[in-house]
């Protein structure tokens, strides 16, 4: 016993620590839309490899880290081990022999293949957009991925990954029928291989098939889904030219000020506790107080209109919808709750159909 408590040890303060920082640079920056930091990835793939050369050694002398028996000390490595091997990290375990027998033996494990079963059926839970039951088969991207029978139109993506969701949103404002192809960003690195590759060739999603039209990059998809199909469902862009201005000002702002922020504090109080990470409450408190600052511009300028862009529901708006539904899910909701004119205006734009839509999928995704 005191062995596995000994590697149980190293796990929680050793293995997890630099492991995490790697995950949350290939695989939750990813999700989230943000951009990786090479040079964390590079900083904590070498200090990995060290450590994995301690475990090379160690399971020289037997088959599991706390002996010939599988244990806690092996269990609590699974979950991250399985999300790095969906990246580049995963060819240092596969250098090291032992390391890559040890780990081919604990996924395998029936418990483990009983949670990716349960991983794939939440990411491929989707409702159909176009029939009610989806159609379950073997595809390109492996595992069970529900593909949608629609028109010309193909969304590559992660229901609950926000910028995925901004498109969504998106195209259920313009009522247009689409096929989803759910991408295994956790568990599988097919995000950074052919086919999808040859659509983003970042390896990113989202990712949108329109006939031959290729394109990536959430808010690009969105602008040109709201150009190409100006005369569908709901108007996303305004006609006229000074108004379109007003509209690409908060585009941009959301981009830029709004999202840059909000993602933080979802990371931070949205995402930690889902991967059993330490919120850093000092991060939380320093883009808490920059949120409030940006909201009080945003009050004063809803004071004058009823949404971003004027009188009428835009794309400005749109594009806030994935970051404000997660943070109304923590502590940061009473800062929107405390201005009224924001207030109002979250709640209203929570309320459209096309959102009740995305947010019931990402339910319906949980509960599969």
């Amino acid at each position: 016993m005191a062995l596995v408590s000994v590697w149980m040890e190293v796990e929680s303060h050793t293995f997890q620590d630099t492991a995490s920082k790697l995950s949350y640079e290939l695989v939750i920056k990813p999700m989230l839309g943000s951009t990786i930091d090479e040079a964390v990835v590079e900083q904590n793939q070498e200090k990995l490899d060290k450590i994995l050369e301690v475990y090379e050694a160690r399971l020289a002398g037997s088959k599991y880290l706390g002996g010939e028996e599988f244990s806690l000390a092996d269990l609590h490595h699974l979950p991250i081990i399985n999300f790095l091997f969906g990246t580049k990290i995963k060819a240092l375990f596969n250098g090291k022999p032992n390391v890559s027998a040890w780990c081919a033996a604990i996924l395998a494990r029936p418990a483990w293949e009983k949670v990716i079963c349960v991983l794939r059926s939440l990411m491929g839970g989707v409702e159909n957009v176009v029939l009610e039951v989806p159609i379950s088969r073997p595809g390109p991207y492996g595992g069970r991925s529900n593909l949608y029978i629609a028109m010309g139109i193909k969304l590559y993506g992660h229901p609950f990954s926000a910028p995925v969701q901004k498109v969504i949103a998106c195209l259920e404002e313009k009522h247009l029928e689409y096929e989803f192809v759910v991408i295994d960003i956790i568990s599988t690195d097919q995000h950074k291989q052919e086919p999808f590759i040859s659509i983003n060739p970042f390896g990113q999603i989202p990712a949108l098939e329109d006939g031959d039209l290729k394109l990536f990059e959430s808010r690009a998809i969105t602008q040109y889904l709201a150009n190409t199909y100006a005369n569908k469902g709901t108007p996303l862009i305004p006609r006229d030219p000074k108004k379109m201005a007003i509209v690409s000002v908060w585009i941009e702002v959301e981009s830029h000020t709004f999202n840059q922020t909000a993602s933080k504090l979802t990371y931070e109080l949205v995402a930690k506790p889902i991967f059993g990470k330490t919120i850093d409450e000092a991060v939380v408190e320093q883009n808490q107080e920059k949120l409030g600052q940006i909201l009080e511009v945003y009050e004063a300028h809803l004071a004058g209109s009823k949404y971003l862009g004027g009188e009428e529901f835009s794309l400005a708006d749109l594009h806030h919808l994935p970051a404000i539904n997660y943070l109304f899910g923590t502590k940061i909701k009473a800062l929107f709750d405390g201005k009224p004119n924001v207030s109002a205006w979250c709640a209203d734009i929570l309320a459209r159909p096309a959102w009740e839509k995305v947010v019931e999928r990402m339910k319906h995704s949980t509960e599969k």
